[in-house]
C-alpha cells in the first residue's frame, strides 16, 4: 500500500511539472534552471513542503539526464524547521487539568468528562500519541509493573510506555 502512496504522490508532482511546463511552451527537451525555480514558485509552496516536492523532480531530472535529456538537478536544500514547540509550564497543565475536571455531562449518564479527563492524563503521563491512547484496550495494560503495550503505535509498530503510577491508580 505504501508503495502505491508513495506512486501516486509522484505522480501528483511530476503532473503538476508537466502542467506548468505546457502552459510556458517549453520548445525542446529541455529543463534548465529557469524552467525548474520558476515551477517550483508556480507551486507556491512554503519552504519544507518546497524540499519534499524538490525530492521529486530531483528523481525525475536524474532519470532524464539517464535517457540523455538534458535537465537541471538541484543541489538537496537545507530547509529550516519553522515549528516551535509549546512547552507547557506546571501553571498551565494545572489549569489544563482543573478545566478538564470541570466539564459537566451534557445528559444524564454521559461519562465523556471522565474520559476527556483521563485521556488527557494518560497523553500527559505516558507521552503516547492521541491515536495510541485512544486505541488503548484494558488488556493492553499491566496493572502491576505500570507498562503499557502499545500494539499499533507510528508506522504500525509495537512499543512499550511506562507509567509510574498515577494513572493506573485512577
Amino acid at each position: 500500500m505504501r508503495f502505491i502512496w508513495e506512486v501516486y504522490r509522484n505522480s501528483c508532482h511530476l503532473g503538476s511539472l508537466d502542467r506548468y511546463l505546457s502552459i510556458i511552451g517549453l520548445p525542446e527537451k529541455e529543463i534548465n534552471e529557469t524552467t525548474a525555480i520558476g515551477w517550483l514558485k508556480y507551486r507556491n509552496a512554503k519552504p519544507n513542503y518546497q524540499a519534499n516536492i524538490l525530492s521529486y523532480y530531483r528523481g525525475f531530472a536524474n532519470y532524464l539526464k539517464a535517457h540523455g535529456i538534458n535537465a537541471f538537478v538541484p543541489d538537496s536544500p537545507y530547509t529550516e524547521h519553522i515549528y516551535i514547540p509549546h512547552i507547557y509550564t506546571k501553571e498551565e497543565i494545572s489549569k489544563l487539568f482543573y478545566t478538564c475536571d470541570s466539564l459537566i455531562p451534557r445528559y444524564k449518564d454521559n461519562r465523556s468528562p471522565l474520559m476527556m479527563s483521563m485521556l488527557l492524563r494518560i497523553l500527559y503521563c505516558t507521552g503516547m500519541r492521541l491515536r495510541e491512547a485512544v486505541t488503548l484496550r484494558v488488556g493492553q495494560i499491566d496493572f502491576d509493573n505500570g507498562c503499557i503495550l502499545l500494539l499499533k503505535a507510528k508506522n504500525n509498530r509495537e512499543r512499550g510506555a511506562m507509567e509510574k503510577g498515577a494513572i493506573i491508580q485512577l
